[in-house]
């Protein structure tokens, strides 16, 4: 289906919505709040879907998936009398999707280091 173009970028607004999901990322996962971490990172699958492909999509689906399973056990022993530590394999497989995210990112062009004054940068939008 054909639509018209807008003349209106959000470009400036995605970037905003993406430095403050990181942000939120790095807290969470610094501070170990597997639930804030989990969701953070759920917000900026959903931010850059349009940047994977459908494998990726899958894939991460699948990833997030295994966290709620792990989440949930994890959750339930913070409920019970004898509270344990996070299991090592949520907190990794958090940072591996985290990772994976931050490629996605950089293989797009959403994640990378100024090559050129930033003023200059506007003008080629």
């Amino acid at each position: 289906m054909d639509r018209e173009q807008s003349e209106y970028s959000m470009s400036f607004n995605h970037l905003g919505r993406l430095n403050l999901i990181l942000y939120l990322c790095d807290e969470s996962s610094l501070s170990l709040n597997v639930d804030q971490w989990n969701h953070s990172l759920r917000v900026l699958f959903r931010e850059i879907t349009t940047e994977m492909k459908t494998e990726e999509i899958t894939k991460f689906k699948t990833d997030f998936e295994e966290v709620n399973k792990l989440l949930q056990q994890h959750n339930q022993n913070m409920t019970s009398k004898v509270k344990s530590a996070m299991h090592p394999k949520l907190y990794t497989l958090l940072e591996d999707i985290e990772i994976k995210l931050r490629m996605v990112l950089k293989d797009s062009g959403l994640l990378m280091k100024m090559k050129m004054d930033a003023r200059k940068a506007i003008e080629n939008l």
